[in-house]
């Protein structure tokens, strides 16, 4: 038994390339709306896509059958700049200045769904939630350090960023994705956290003056019940098979998240 709990506790029992890939994409979730983090995100992005290129299940085929709506968009792109755009220069230097980026950071969020493919969905997604949800933690820890200091809560204050919106941004998809775990009837853990994080959420927005936010934070949650009452009902599945399936297309920051789950 002692063996196996020192084999247990070696880099090689967690250092694998599923985990790897899992802490590199939840790095880069976490500080992708950060101000001043440019280069730390270009450099996750260009070290997770070295590694989905060169992994053996990297495949042109399935990239074809499971993100047809992303090429159809790179396709646009390129026959608007082509043919559509009146000033075709300034379209392609937008087109590699910007959307470039973004198709690049789409293959990423494809390939990481790819590579954690065989892992628990509900762990997954619990870990991407917490991430992206985590600039909203670092606000209201700042904005608690304000209220110590002064004794007043610093309202219309964002923290490290610079527009509210990126806390409304962190605030939607931490819910959404939580809010599809919750109504799956997942761990006994989703409950708590997502408690947590919806506290944190409104607290974080309320204080950031973001009234878009809440009320797209609060329509989603109603769209994820709807959705979830509407798909279980009539065909009798459970809310896990419902959520697995809900989850399988999930847009993240410049990504295309696809978690191709046949369950």
């Amino acid at each position: 038994m002692t063996a196996r709990l020192l084999q247990g506790m070696q880099p090689r029992a967690w250092l694998t390339r599923e985990n790897i890939t899992l802490g590199l994409f939840l790095v880069l979730l976490a500080v992708w709306n950060i101000p001043h983090t440019i280069a730390l995100r270009y450099g996750l992005g260009g070290i997770l896509l070295i590694m989905i290129l060169a992994s053996r299940t990297f495949q042109l085929r399935a990239f074809r059958e499971t993100s047809w709506p992303l090429l159809l968009f790179f396709v646009y792109l390129l026959v608007y700049a082509l043919l559509l755009s009146d000033d075709t220069a300034t379209t392609f230097k937008n087109l590699k200045g910007e959307w470039l980026k973004f198709c690049l950071f789409a293959i990423v969020g494809w390939g990481v769904g790819r590579t954690l493919l065989k892992r628990p969905a509900e762990r997954t997604l619990l870990s991407i939630s917490i991430a992206c949800g985590l600039p909203l933690l670092i606000h209201i820890g700042m904005v608690a350090g304000k209220f110590f200091q002064t004794g007043e809560v610093p309202f219309s204050y964002w923290g490290l960023h610079e527009h509210h919106a990126d806390l409304g941004w962190a605030a939607l998809f931490s819910m959404s994705i939580l809010s599809i775990l919750i109504f799956a009837g997942s761990s006994k853990a989703t409950p708590f956290i997502f408690c947590i994080m919806f506290l944190v959420s409104i607290a974080s927005l309320l204080i950031a003056h973001s009234r878009a936010a809440l009320v797209f934070t609060f329509v989603v949650f109603f769209l994820v019940l709807v959705l979830n009452l509407s798909i279980a009902a009539p065909s009798g599945r459970s809310g896990e098979n419902v959520s697995t399936d809900g989850v399988c297309i999930s847009s993240n920051p410049g990504s295309y998240f696809i978690c191709s789950n046949p369950r």
